[in-house]
């Protein structure tokens, strides 16, 4: 009997959908059109895909400003979710963060929008880049337990912020160098690129940074970034933008215990010249490296030995298998120490023999100016260009050559002379303010090499403040100080100037 009712019921079920199927289409359709939601920022511009690059230091705010489609949308029945990493970070309208808490890696974000009397609903992806700095400076510097801080002074904020770790990776000890890499760019300035820092200690020695981010890029640890399997404890390092030689990567040059040890595809070689018959020593830091050829030649004071030498390779990141000691007289040098060198590109020479080396040498009080010439990579003859007894000299700081001429700070001043003599010059000396004797400095060149800006630290062992460093910047073009900020900084060790 169940059976039967229930055969009935699906016989008329299924005549009811035939009858509705049969049925004349009049085409009497009626669509209603959704009220969708649309959403933009304060500023009129689509969040979604959107990168906010922000200075760091600041509070930034994000306001959704929500419209209908067709109609008027009722915020009050809307609810906001910012979702950061599966995370809901806030339920507030307006998002709001400050930038010194994200850190320098771009964060992304998606913002859920949920219209609870209609169930509408829009999400949309969004980015949040912090920029620490564009133009400024960069000061390495240690304090008295030999930690490294990297102090950055930003046009983004009127302050030196310290930094002794990036993306959790801290800073070596005894700091040595710091530099930049860059290209220039049609506008003619300098797009910054990288920065390198380097330490005698720590766990990672190196580190390599993006500049933009100053999230690391590549760190060097101490034990297993050398080939030969000694640890990298590095007392000089030349770090420079990659170079393409024959597909290696070159990325710089290091000193370890005196012998030298280039850098190719983030790896560290052996002893680059291990087979040199008398057993060369460049000391702590007295080797130059070739802007011009790069891996194929380089230039040292050999301490052990009391001589310039110069060595050569075949392919630029190879082992170094010749020597031009039989042009370098031995005794032009006996007894001196190394003060500084540079290589140099010389448009007066002729088109073959258009780049030297230039070496400063030191025996007692007197000072030694030898030049070095190049016919491409080989190694033509030494001369001395002048000697002189230079008390100025003696327990300088930071030579530096630019266009013609050595610098060299001792005091509070910054003294120059040209290549081609020894005639001591002042250039600028800092105001008497107690800040004590510079300890380092550098200058700021357009892509022309035109100086334009000098950074200059300094530092008084004496002070009773908690940073017994202060920082300078003097303007070339108007011979004035840009900035005279005392007790601002640990003892700095280098500096470069980004502008």
């Amino acid at each position: 009997m169940k059976k039967r009712r229930l055969c009935g019921y699906l016989q008329l079920t299924l005549a009811f959908l035939f009858c509705i199927a049969c049925n004349k289409d009049n085409g009497n359709y009626q669509y209603n059109e959704v009220n969708r939601l649309t959403v933009s920022d304060q500023y009129g511009n689509q969040i979604d895909n959107n990168t906010y690059s922000l200075p760091y230091g600041i509070d930034f705010a994000l306001a959704p400003v929500v419209k209908g489609s067709i109609d008027s949308v009722d915020e009050s029945n809307l609810g906001f979710y910012w979702i950061f990493n599966s995370d809901t970070v806030s339920r507030e309208k307006v998002f709001r963060i400050k930038t010194s808490d994200l850190g320098f890696d771009q964060k992304s974000y998606r913002l859920l929008i949920v219209d609870h009397k209609t169930t509408l609903f829009y999400s949309c992806s969004f980015s949040i880049s912090v920029k620490l700095m564009e133009t400024g400076s960069l000061i390495l510097t240690t304090n008295e337990q030999k930690e490294t801080n990297l102090f950055v002074l930003s046009s983004y904020f009127p302050f030196y912020l310290p930094f002794p770790a990036f993306g959790g990776i801290k800073l070596g000890d005894n700091p040595i160098d710091l530099s930049l890499s860059f290209i220039n760019t049609s506008d003619f300035r300098k797009s910054y690129e990288k920065i390198f820092v380097s330490t005698e200690q720590g766990r990672f020695p190196i580190i390599e940074l993006d500049f933009d981010t100053f999230s690391p890029q590549y760190s060097y640890p101490a034990i297993g970034s050398v080939i030969s399997g000694e640890a990298l404890l590095p007392t000089f390092s030349s770090l420079y933008n990659a170079a393409t030689i024959l597909g290696y990567q070159i990325n710089g040059t290091v000193l370890i215990n005196g012998k030298c040890h280039t850098i190719v595809n983030h790896r560290v070689s052996g002893d680059v010249y291990r087979s040199d018959p008398i057993d060369y020593n460049f000391g702590k830091d007295a080797v130059t490296i070739s802007k011009k050829f790069g891996g194929y030649v380089l230039a040292g004071f050999d301490q052990k030995n009391q001589r310039i030498r110069v060595f050569a390779n075949e392919d630029g990141v190879g082992l170094y298998t010749t020597n031009f000691d039989y042009l370098i007289p031995a005794q032009l040098t006996q007894g001196h120490q190394f003060v500084a060198a540079t290589d140099i590109v010389d448009p007066a020479l002729s088109l073959n023999q258009n780049w030297r080396w230039q070496f400063l040498t030191r025996r007692a009080s007197t000072i030694y100016l030898f030049d070095l010439f190049q016919e491409s990579t080989n190694f033509k003859e030494i001369k001395q260009v002048a000697s002189k007894s230079v008390p100025e000299i003696t327990d300088a700081v930071s030579f530096r050559y630019n266009t013609g001429y050595w610098y060299f700070a001792k005091g509070r001043t910054i003294y120059r002379f040209a290549d081609n003599g020894l005639d001591i010059t002042t250039y600028l000396t800092l105001p008497n303010d107690g800040s004590g004797a510079i300890c380092t400095w550098n200058f700021y060149t357009d892509i022309a090499s035109n100086l334009k800006n000098i950074g200059i630290a300094t530092y008084n062992p004496d002070s009773t403040a908690p940073l017994k460093g202060s920082y300078y910047i003097y303007n070339t073009d108007n011979k004035q100080f840009d900035r005279q900020d005392r007790n601002v900084i640990d003892k700095a060790v280098d500096l470069e100037l980004c502008l």
